[in-house]
């Protein structure tokens, strides 16, 4: 059982456990999932959708995917790119940016090496560094105009300057990590739940800078603990803020990020946090 694996009073994967019967890959996957505070009962989870309740709908679109994967039709660079092509056609931004992003991954923006391909005589040197040709990697990751972008970049998912890079691959990295920060935010909003409860509070304020993670709380479409905890506050609310709006409290997230180690502040304020407070407060 999965619950022998699990220490109740720490809620924390048994290490001592997980390396007498899995291999050592195997047993750094495990310690990366997280683990509900709640402890609930192992339960049967449907794969089929996110809220792991089986239902003739979902099992439809399952069972329409294992064809499609079957068949030999066509997809954009293989079947390899097929999730990226997804993702990005699902990505809740400007149709522009969607369709920049595809013509992008595909090589097949007007960088001046394309441009040459195509028989359009042009200098194939960069027009902004003149210091190399200018593919699309270079367009977008190795000119220094670029490189001065990605920098301004705080929390970009992956380092991506300075190394010779795919594309399409930088794109998936991108979106499987974004993927995995909207997870951290719900277990990060689960445990502030958890602290309210215990500080005895009626009337809590949920506010995150994840739209999608948010917008799963509402429709109570994320970690079970959440929407359970929740129920019990006589008033509860849960908003979306811009990234401004919320500095404090993500300086703070990323000290204990540095740290290495969940953190809790009662009373007592990060000198690193400090001046934003005080902003906040005559703000």
């Amino acid at each position: 059982m999965v619950s022998s694996l699990i220490d109740e009073d720490t809620k924390t994967w048994r290490r001592d456990r997980l390396v007498e019967i899995f291999l050592p890959f195997e047993v750094n996957t495990i310690l990366n999932i997280p683990i509900s505070h709640h402890l609930p009962e192992d339960s049967i989870i449907w794969v089929g959708n996110k809220k792991g309740i089986f239902s003739v709908k979902s099992a439809y679109y399952v069972a329409k995917k294992i064809l499609e994967s079957d068949s030999q039709g066509e997809t954009s660079r293989g079947d390899v790119c097929a999730p990226l092509w997804k993702s990005i056609w699902q990505l809740n931004i400007p149709e522009k940016i969607r369709i920049f992003a595809w013509h992008l991954c595909w090589n097949a923006i007007p960088t001046m090496v394309n441009l040459n391909k195509r028989g359009i005589q042009v200098d194939v040197l960069c027009p902004i560094c003149k210091n190399e040709e200018e593919d699309v990697e270079h367009a977008v990751l190795n000119c220094e105009l670029a490189k001065a972008v990605w920098s301004k970049w705080r929390d970009c998912p992956g380092n991506f300057l300075g190394i010779k890079c795919d594309i399409a691959d930088m794109a998936l990295i991108i979106i499987s990590q974004g993927t995995q920060l909207e997870e951290t935010e719900a277990i990060v909003m689960e445990k502030g739940v958890s602290l309210a409860l215990e500080l005895g509070l009626e009337k809590v304020i949920l506010e995150g800078d994840s739209l999608q993670t948010i917008q799963a709380v509402r429709d109570k479409d994320c970690i079970a603990g959440i929407i359970h905890d929740l129920s019990k506050f006589r008033v509860a609310e849960v908003r979306h803020i811009n990234r401004n709006g919320n500095k404090l409290a993500h300086e703070l997230a990323q000290q204990a990020k540095r740290d290495g180690e969940l953190k809790n502040w009662t009373g007592t304020t990060p000198i690193s946090a400090a001046n934003l407070l005080v902003a906040d407060n005559f703000s």
